[in-house]
């Protein structure tokens, strides 16, 4: 699932159902069924609406979904207040996808970017990202090997053994 095509998604959901009001006044319910649809067939989880007239709101509902949750979940604006001309804001919170191994990173720039901003990191902050890039890649690697993929265990638990030794030599230098 890439998040900027489904934003796109709904905001023409929103679009559509907006102009739909006049002939259908149950089209904002319809609109809540149609973007949980398009959720879900994107592979998203739980959906959450939520209209706050401040940001503090919004913060405590975000640490109410949090703690209820134990998937890690995205919060987009809700493009229907904007077309309702609605002055409170309203958000979209659902469940980030179940991926086994996607295809690409939501991540603007893609890898290149993304692998120009890690080499740039700090001791500290590439320390940390390197210390849970080896738990995830030992993880893999035992999942693995239980499944009987033996020699994708043992690369991956060659890497994660180098990213671990690379995490080290970066501790030392970490200040927090």
């Amino acid at each position: 699932m890439v998040l900027k095509d489904l934003e796109d998604e709904i905001y023409k959901i929103a679009k559509k159902n907006r102009e739909d009001e006049s002939e259908n006044p149950d089209s904002h319910e319809k609109y809540y069924k149609d973007v949980t649809k398009a959720i879900k067939k994107a592979g998203g989880g739980n959906v959450e609406y939520i209209s706050c007239d401040y940001y503090e709101n919004l913060e405590k509902e975000i640490i109410t979904y949090t703690n209820e949750r134990k998937r890690p979940f995205y919060v987009i604006l809700d493009p229907y207040h904007e077309f309702a001309g609605w002055t409170n804001s309203g958000y979209i919170m659902f469940e980030h996808p179940k991926v086994k191994h996607a295809k690409k990173v939501d991540f603007f720039g893609g890898f290149d970017k993304l692998a120009e901003d890690l080499g740039n990191l700090s001791y500290d902050a590439l320390g940390e990202f390197l210390s849970k890039l080896y738990k995830k890649i030992s993880k893999d690697g035992h999942a693995d090997e239980k499944r009987g993929r033996k020699q994708l265990a043992k690369q991956l638990n060659y890497a994660a053994k180098h990213i671990g030794n690379a995490w080290k030599i970066c501790k030392p230098f970490m200040t927090s």
